[in-house]
C-alpha cells in the first residue's frame, strides 16, 4: 500500500543524479550513479551518502551486495549478469556473477608493467573466451583484447569504445578515433570471433583509415605498411547486402563507384592477410 518513484536527471554541471521519492514527494535517497539490469529486477547504485557500490533488488531496493567504490568496479553486462573487477594493483582477473550473485566464471587478462587497469569486461560470447581491459600509464591509455588462446590484440589510438548488445551482434565492438588535424571523430567496428584461424573468421585488422567521412562521391582507404598483399574492400548497406567490392594490391584503395548511392549509413569491410576491419561511413 506504499508507492515510491524515482527521477533520473543531469544537473547544470552535468552531474548525474538518481533521486528516489516516497508517495508524498519526500526524498528517500539520492545517488550519483544508477544502472538497471536487462530485466529490471536489479540495480547498481553508488553515492547516497556512502562510499559503497550497492547491488539492490527491485522492487524494494533491498541490498544484496556491497562493495567499496575505491576497491571495485561493478557493472551489468548486456545479459543482466554482474561484472565485478578489483581495482587493486596487480589484479589480472575479474568475475562474472548472475543476478543472485552466484559465481559464473572468472576472466583473466594480460597487463603491462607500469600500466594501471582502468576497467575490464567480458565480451558477450557463447564460450566466454574473450576479455577486454583498458590500460593506462598516467599519460596514455589503450584498449587490450585478451583471447582464451593466449593471444592479445591492442587497440591503440582510440579515445572510446562500446559494445553492440543487439541480438546477433554480441561479438562486435566499436572504437572511436579522433583525427588530431580535422578534430573529426570516426568509428571503427571490429568483430572478435570465438576462434581464430578458420576460413570464414578473421582477426582484427588495424592501421586502416577511411576518408572522407561523411562522403559524397568517393572514398579512399589506406593501410599501414605492415598490411601487405591483396586487400579486399566491400561496401554494404545496413541490411548487410554487399553493394560493391574491389580488390587491390596497393596500400591505397579508392572507391569511385559510390555516387549513385542514396544518402545514409554504410559499412566498409577491409580484409587483408586473414584480418578484417569494418568501419561505418555516412553518405551525404
Amino acid at each position: 500500500d506504499k508507492y515510491e518513484f524515482a527521477l533520473l536527471y543531469y544537473e547544470k554541471d552535468f552531474k548525474f543524479k538518481y533521486v528516489i521519492y516516497d508517495e508524498t514527494g519526500k526524498i528517500l535517497n539520492s545517488y550519483t550513479y544508477a544502472s538497471y539490469n536487462k530485466t529490471g529486477t536489479r540495480m547498481i547504485v553508488s553515492g547516497g551518502g556512502s562510499n559503497l557500490i550497492k547491488i539492490v533488488e527491485l522492487p524494494g531496493m533491498k541490498t544484496i551486495g556491497e562493495y567499496q567504490e575505491s576497491d571495485y568496479w561493478v557493472r551489468f553486462d548486456s545479459k543482466g549478469n554482474v561484472v565485478i573487477n578489483s581495482k587493486k594493483a596487480g589484479n589480472t582477473s575479474f568475475s562474472l556473477y548472475n543476478e543472485k550473485l552466484i559465481p559464473i566464471k572468472q576472466f583473466k587478462y594480460d597487463v603491462i608493467a607500469n600500466y594501471t587497469v582502468l576497467g575490464s569486461s567480458p565480451i558477450e560470447q557463447p564460450d566466454g573466451n574473450l576479455a577486454f581491459c583498458t590500460l593506462y600509464d598516467g599519460a596514455n591509455k589503450f584498449f587490450r583484447m585478451n583471447f582464451a588462446n593466449g593471444k592479445t590484440q591492442d587497440m591503440k589510438d582510440f579515445i572510446g569504445f562500446g559494445e553492440f548488445n543487439n541480438e546477433g551482434l554480441e561479438n562486435k565492438m566499436f572504437f572511436t578515433k579522433l583525427d588530431p588535424v580535422t578534430k573529426l571523430k570516426t568509428v571503427e567496428v571490429y568483430s572478435f570471433l570465438p576462434t581464430v584461424g578458420t576460413n570464414d573468421e578473421f582477426e582484427p585488422l588495424t592501421g586502416v583509415h577511411v576518408f572522407p567521412n561523411p562522403f559524397e562521391n568517393d572514398l579512399t582507404i589506406t593501410l599501414s605498411d605492415e598490411n601487405t598483399g591483396k586487400t579486399t574492400v566491400s561496401v554494404s548497406n545496413q541490411l548487410g547486402q554487399v553493394i560493391t567490392q574491389k580488390e587491390s594490391f596497393d596500400s591505397k584503395v579508392e572507391m569511385k563507384e559510390l555516387a549513385q548511392l542514396q544518402r545514409g549509413i554504410y559499412f566498409i569491410s577491409i580484409e587483408n592477410n586473414g584480418k578484417k576491419a569494418i568501419q561505418k561511413v555516412v553518405k551525404n
